[in-house]
């Protein structure tokens, strides 16, 4: 039996984190990327604010961080100065491929106290002239994926990605969905079904398209209850 003690001491637990992200999501489909996340703010189970997003601009390079805010924000501006003093030292803009290493010593660097960050980093490769699509845990470890889901969503939608895109539970794979809209239509229904059953996620879907010769952003209403 625990007894009183033990548990008034557990009470009191240092805990510096707060999850305050509902769910974001990337999708790499080679030609283009579709990034997505809705834009409820929360607080154990309050809201601060409906209308933040997770989706950070680097110039060419697109950042996604869901979990604690600050830690969050704190990973975009590091990663967004390192980016510009390399360009200011190199006359070049740095890479996706190195972006992604340099974002993984960022937060690795942090492992004893880490970031409450899980991050996503996508850009266009010019070597392989293809999308690339980099997920990343808290302490750092990354690999580049095709579809990611990330946040209090995670396990409505990521399977749902990994049947319709990746095709993974199909015999026949070769009738992989590409279309833009279609995929876009996709996603739009997982978030709503999503907003149905987690008060997380909500208030509007923020969605990002990105393509070779521009940027395509559009803001759609979610449940707000």
């Amino acid at each position: 039996m625990i007894s009183e003690e033990t548990i008034q001491h557990q009470g009191r637990r240092f805990d510096p984190y707060e999850f305050n992200a509902g769910t974001s999501l990337a999708i790499n489909m080679n030609d283009y990327l579709i990034l997505a996340t809705d834009t409820r703010h929360s607080s154990e189970m309050g809201i601060n604010t409906r209308n933040i997003s997770k989706i950070y601009f680097l110039d060419d390079l697109y950042l996604i961080v869901t979990g604690f805010y600050a830690d969050g924000y704190e990973v975009y501006i590091n990663l967004l100065y390192q980016l510009i003093e390399y360009e200011s030292k190199n006359n070049k803009k740095m890479g996706i491929r190195s972006a992604a290493h340099l974002l993984h010593n960022l937060l690795y660097r942090k492992r004893f106290f880490p970031y409450y960050s899980y991050c996503i980093l996508g850009g266009f490769d010019k070597k392989s002239q293809k999308f690339l699509l980099f997920s990343f845990d808290v302490v750092g470890s990354y690999g580049e994926t095709v579809c990611r889901v990330d946040g209090s969503g995670t396990t409505m939608i990521q399977p749902l990605l990994d049947s319709r895109i990746s095709k993974l539970n199909w015999e026949n794979n070769d009738t992989k969905v590409t279309d833009c809209k279609e995929v876009c239509e996709l996603v739009k229904i997982a978030f709503k079904s999503a907003a149905e059953r987690d008060v997380k996620t909500g208030d509007y879907l923020d969605l990002v398209v990105v393509k070779k010769d521009g940027i395509e952003r559009t803001l759609h209403k979610l449940r707000h209850d």
